[in-house]
């Protein structure tokens, strides 16, 4: 009896499996290495996109970033229907890493990574020691709000239904915390 029971939860659940359908794939690259590491989406189902490129990146035929040094990084949004919308590329003449990619329920997209000494953005410039993080702040059409170094990168990210952003890292030395 056992059995049969078994039997028949399985192939009930079997039966109520439905397949996700395929909706879009998109392709950007350059002639070297280029890795997509991260990915989120907002509210009004915009996709967001971030990793590493060599060589200057084309999101599409007309938009294209150039190419700074070893490792640089993008970040890219997409409509929910695949749409190509916004694109940036920043790096420095080292190596440069995206680590996580999140978005709040204003559409405002927080990007952390990593680079070393120097990280250009456009016009804004970071400058550090060897080994640093940095927080990359947009609304949902890719302007800027902030961009700055921070003391760590976060491990994981979420936010609370208040808006607030929540981070957790990993500490060994002392932190600087501030409010902005």
């Amino acid at each position: 009896m056992r059995k049969y029971i078994l039997l028949l939860a399985t192939m009930i659940f079997f039966l109520c499996i439905q397949a996700q359908t395929f909706q879009w794939a998109k392709k950007a690259g350059t002639s070297g290495q280029d890795i997509a590491n991260t990915i989120t989406s907002d509210n009004a189902g915009n996709v967001y996109s971030a990793g590493t490129y060599q060589g200057d990146l084309g999101f599409t035929s007309l938009y294209w970033v150039p190419y700074i040094g070893m490792n640089d990084i993008f970040l890219a949004s997409y409509n929910k229907n695949g749409t190509f919308r916004w694109g940036k590329g920043m790096g420095g003449t080292l190596n440069d890493a995206p680590v996580s990619l999140k978005t709040d329920g204003f559409g405002n997209v927080y990007f952390f990574g990593l680079y070393q000494y120097q990280l250009i953005l456009g016009d804004d410039t970071l400058n550090s020691g060897s080994n640093a993080a940095f927080l990359l702040k947009t609304d949902s059409s890719g302007n800027i709000i902030k961009f700055k170094n921070i003391d760590r990168v976060p491990t994981n990210i979420l936010f609370d239904t208040n808006g607030d952003l929540l981070t957790c890292t990993f500490i060994s030395t002392q932190v600087i915390i501030d409010n902005d």
